[in-house]
């Protein structure tokens, strides 16, 4: 029981870490495309 509720936290933790690398990547995208244009 408590092995689901370690696995479901680590999954929290890899899916805000996915988020936030997935915003900066998107942030950085988006300023190269504002300097391309």
């Amino acid at each position: 029981m408590w092995q689901s509720r370690i696995y479901a936290a680590s999954f929290g933790c890899v899916r805000l870490y996915l988020e936030r690398l997935l915003q900066r990547y998107s942030n950085f995208v988006c300023g190269r495309v504002v300097l391309g244009l």
